[in-house]
């Protein structure tokens, strides 16, 4: 899990045109993040990518917000994709 951690963040980041070392946090939402194996993965990616300034970099969100921050990552994902009843949601 961690080497496809490191080809997604640095995939984003590069998107993005951002150096890892200028995010200042990975918000942890959804069902998912919770799992250890998640957390674990996502951190030492950071660790690899980042080296020892990566520690504290994922944020656990508090749970009376973590859904609608889950919805508002949805929402603006939503642009890239179509959907039709053929086809389901395709990116686009």
């Amino acid at each position: 899990l961690t080497s496809m951690w490191v080809s997604v963040i640095t995939r984003v980041l590069e998107q993005a045109e951002v150096l890892p070392t200028g995010l200042d946090g990975i918000l942890l939402v959804g069902g998912g993040a919770k799992a250890p194996i998640t957390q674990h993965s996502l951190s030492t990616a950071l660790n690899v990518l980042m080296g020892s300034i990566a520690t504290d970099k994922l944020k656990q969100i508090d749970p009376a917000v973590q859904s609608e921050l889950t919805v508002l990552g949805a929402a603006t994902l939503l642009p890239s994709f179509e959907y039709s009843l053929a086809d389901g949601l395709v990116r686009r």
